[in-house]
């Protein structure tokens, strides 16, 4: 594959079920059998209809959908120069010492001074810094880190070093979780943001986690949905987002390549010895086993939401409808399909 296509995070189908029902509507007479096999350029579907986005697919750097990356903090603006920074660090550090929380801004504003002057490396030195203080200060989970390891993570990307960016937003979701304060807002768009970039993680084979990386996203979906169905109960619409991040990973796990897994490896020597399946590849298969119904759960769920939040004769309950028969589509269940 040449360098001109690029890896982009949402999921493009080759059908659309849309239109396969209104070229089977023309067909009043035809009989349709779920054969289970692909069916592709018949009388009664000519050609193959337009994509329809799910989650994941590639495109050439010239189509604009290939524009998409991760949300990174805007660096800040540095309220005075490295040099002015650096002298007002140094007496900070004479008068209290260095682990004196008073040092935590400066040590941020020092971060945005070395980032403006694209100076990456100094600027991740002295964020870990500041985030090292806030947390012996503040606790493990403190809120005053929160800005300093977003910008951090910013200058990591721009290091290209990903794998450390990896690892600091995994935190960072963590601690927003955790914070008590938050309200739903908020868990949205940590969630929602973590999820987007588990998804290029895994979509761009950031490293060998593969089907961690679909276990820890299923994860921060249920995680969510748990919270809010204890708040609000299951038929809450704050729902909505999460299940249809559920979907798409459905669609990802559909797809999944397959790596060399094995749920236990034998030694001839000494007699005995294996290596079970760990916890991951345990829930892994199990998810894959029944993709299919957690999919299709997820978007009944979904629809029956948006009936009872919009109402059944709604764009909004006609488009979840369509999504429930592309499903099936999916699965070459043409008959469910078509019934939908």
């Amino acid at each position: 594959m040449s360098r001109a296509i690029a890896v982009h995070t949402r999921l493009c189908l080759n059908v659309s079920m849309g239109y396969l029902v209104a070229q089977l509507a023309l067909a009043a007479n035809a009989t349709v059998v779920d054969t289970g096999q692909a069916q592709c350029c018949s009388s009664i579907v000519p050609e193959l209809p337009p994509a329809t986005y799910y989650g994941a697919t590639m495109y050439r750097e010239s189509d604009p959908r290939s524009s998409w990356s991760p949300y990174l903090a805007i660096p800040d603006d540095a309220t005075e120069s490295v040099d002015e920074l650096q002298k007002k660090l140094t007496t900070l550090e004479l008068r209290g010492g260095p682990l004196n929380p008073v040092l935590v801004p400066t040590l941020g504003q020092l971060g945005a001074a070395y980032m403006g002057e694209k100076r990456y490396a100094e600027a991740i030195r002295y964020y870990r810094r500041g985030i090292h203080l806030a947390r012996v200060n503040d606790g493990l989970n403190a809120a005053s880190q929160v800005s300093m390891l977003e910008q951090m993570i910013t200058a990591l990307v721009r290091q290209e070093n990903f794998a450390e960016a990896d690892k600091q937003q995994a935190y960072l979701y963590r601690i927003k979780r955790w914070q008590k304060e938050r309200g739903k807002p908020e868990l949205l768009e940590a969630t929602l943001r973590y999820a987007d970039w588990m998804r290029g993680a895994y979509l761009g084979d950031l490293d060998d986690a593969r089907y961690p990386r679909l276990v820890g996203l299923n994860d921060v979906y249920e995680d969510a949905m748990e919270e809010i169905e204890s708040a609000d109960g299951g038929d809450s619409p704050e729902l909505l987002p999460y299940l249809q991040g559920r979907i798409e990973l459905s669609y990802l796990i559909s797809v999944y390549p397959g790596e060399q897994e094995a749920g236990f490896t034998g030694r001839a020597t000494p007699a005995g010895q294996f290596q079970a399946a760990d916890e991951a590849q345990l829930r892994f298969w199990r998810m894959r086993d029944h993709n299919f119904r957690y999919g299709l759960r997820a978007l009944k769920r979904k629809e029956e939401i948006i009936r009872i939040e919009k109402g059944e004769a709604t764009k909004e309950s006609i488009d979840a409808r369509i999504a429930i028969a592309d499903w099936y589509q999916w699965h070459r269940r043409y008959a469910e399909a078509i019934r939908n």
